[in-house]
C-alpha cells in the first residue's frame, strides 16, 4: 500500500546546521520582497540559492540515518515513518510551508533532499496567511487556509489504497490541534510525533469519539457559502434561518466567527466549521464545459485515460480545489491546472457566474501543455460546447 505522509515545516533544518548556513537563514526570513514562489518552484538561482545549495551538500554528507534524523525534526519523524517501508511509485511526502522565506525555503530544500535520499515524490504547498507575527491574519486566513491544505494533500488519497500520515512534529505547534482534530474525525488517518532528538515516534490513537454531522447537515450550504467568501449577517441568517434573535444563540453558531471589515461586521466558518464544511461533499459546484477541441480529445480517450481525466473534470467544478491546484495562468486569462506530480494539465477559462470552460485536455509528457501555454491562446478559439455530465 502506498503511503502519504503530510508534514508540517518548521526551521530546524537551519537551527540544527552550521553557523554560517544557520546565520544566513535567520537573515533571509527577515526578507519582504520575496517571491515565495520562485523558491519553490524555480530549477535554480531563486533567492535562497546559496543557502539552498549549502544546506543540501550537509543533508548529503549524512550516510546513515541516525545522522539525518538528527538534521531536522521532520527528517526525525519521516525516516523514522518510513523505517521498514519499501518505497511505491504512488507514494506522495508532501510539505506545507508557512508564508515566510525561510518556511519556504525549509521545504523546498527537505523536499528536494528527501526525494533522493528516501526515493519518494514529494510537494511543497505553501499556505497563505500562515504564520506568527500576525495574530489575526493567522486565525483568520492562516489557519483556515491550512485546513484546506491537509483536505487538498489528501483529496485523491483514498483511504482504503493509502495509508495516510499526518506528521506535525515541525512547525508551530498552534498546527497540532487541527491536524489531530482532522485525524480523529476522517477515516483512516494517522497522526504521528516526535519529541525534539527524542527515538520514540508517537502515534496519537484514535478517540472513541465522533462530530454528528447529520445534526449539521440543515446548515451545509452556510457552512459552504462562508467558506468560500464571507457572509453579511442578512445573508448568514437567512443561509440558518434565523430571522429574529442572536446568532450566537444558533446551534451551529460555534462554526462561524466574526469578521470586522471596516464598518461592517461579516462572517466566515472558522477552522472547526471548515473541518466540518469540508466532510459534506461540496453543494456549490460549477458548470463545466467543453470546447470542441476537449470533447474531441475525451472522446478519445481510453477506458482508464478517460476515467482519470473526468474524475479531474469533476474536480475542476469545485472552484476551491482549482484556486487550490492552480499551476499557471497566461495574459489573457486561460489556466493550468496541475495535480500534484500528475501528468495531466487541464487548460481552463473562468467564464463567471459559476461556469467554467475546458478549453484543451493538455499533459506535460507530450509537450501538448508547452505548445499551448507558449502560444497563448484567445478564449475566441474556444466555444461553450458540450455541458459536462459525469457518469452515475
Amino acid at each position: 500500500m502506498p503511503i502519504c505522509i503530510v508534514s508540517t515545516v518548521g526551521s530546524s533544518v537551519f537551527s540544527n546546521a552550521s553557523a554560517a548556513i544557520r546565520d544566513n537563514a535567520k537573515l533571509f526570513g527577515k526578507g519582504t520582497d520575496v517571491v515565495l514562489k520562485d523558491i519553490k518552484d524555480a530549477a535554480r538561482d531563486f533567492p535562497g540559492y546559496s543557502i539552498y545549495s549549502d544546506m543540501l551538500a550537509e543533508l548529503r554528507a549524512k550516510h546513515d540515518d541516525a545522522s539525518v534524523r538528527k538534521a531536522s525534526a521532520e527528517l526525525n519523524s519521516i525516516s523514522r515513518i518510513l523505517d521498514g517501508v519499501n518505497p511505491n511509485p504512488n507514494d506522495s511526502l508532501v510539505f506545507i510551508a508557512t508564508e515566510t522565506p525561510d518556511g519556504v525555503l525549509a521545504a523546498r530544500i527537505l523536499a528536494d533532499f528527501c526525494k533522493e535520499y528516501f526515493k519518494r515524490e514529494p510537494e511543497v504547498r505553501i499556505v497563505d496567511g500562515l504564520q506568527v507575527k500576525q495574530g489575526t491574519t493567522l486565525r483568520r486566513t492562516g489557519l483556515r487556509n491550512l485546513v484546506q491544505a491537509l483536505y487538498g494533500s489528501i483529496a485523491n488519497k483514498h483511504p482504503e489504497t493509502y495509508d495516510r500520515v499526518f506528521n506535525p512534529t515541525g512547525g508551530y505547534k498552534a498546527f497540532v490541534p487541527y491536524m489531530t482534530l482532522i485525524a480523529m474525525v476522517e477515516p483512516a488517518i494517522r497522526i504521528t510525533y516526535i519529541f525534539d532528538q527524542s527515538e520514540e515516534l508517537i502515534s496519537l490513537a484514535r478517540l472513541p469519539i465522533n462530530l454528528d454531522f447529520s445534526r449539521l447537515e440543515p446548515w451545509v450550504r452556510a457552512l459552504q457559502s462562508a467558506k468560500s467568501a464571507t457572509l453579511t449577517e442578512a445573508e448568514l441568517r437567512t443561509l440558518l434561518g434565523v430571522d429574529n434573535g442572536n446568532l450566537t444563540e444558533h446551534d451551529a453558531w460555534s462554526l462561524f466567527e466574526a469578521i470586522d471589515l471596516g464598518d461592517e461586521t461579516h462572517y466566515a466558518v472558522n477552522g472547526l466549521g471548515l473541518i466540518v464544511a469540508n466532510h459534506f461533499p461540496n453543494q456549490l459546484l460549477d458548470t463545466v464545459w467543453l470546447s470542441e477541441q476537449a470533447q474531441k480529445a475525451f472522446d478519445g480517450l481510453d477506458g482508464k485515460q478517460a476515467k482519470t481525466w473526468g474524475a479531474l473534470i469533476e474536480k475542476l467544478r469545485d472552484p476551491e480545489w482549482r484556486a487550490a491546484n492552480l499551476h499557471a495562468t497566461l495574459k489573457n486569462g486561460g489556466k493550468f491546472i496541475k495535480q500534484g506530480n500528475t501528468d495531466e494539465r487541464p487548460f481552463y477559462y473562468e467564464l463567471g457566474e459559476g461556469e467554467v470552460l475546458l478549453a484543451e485536455l493538455t499533459r506535460h509528457s507530450d509537450r501538448s501543455y508547452d505548445k499551448v501555454s507558449s502560444r497563448d491562446p484567445s478564449r475566441s478559439n474556444y466555444a461553450t460546447t458540450h455541458k459536462w455530465e459525469a457518469e452515475s
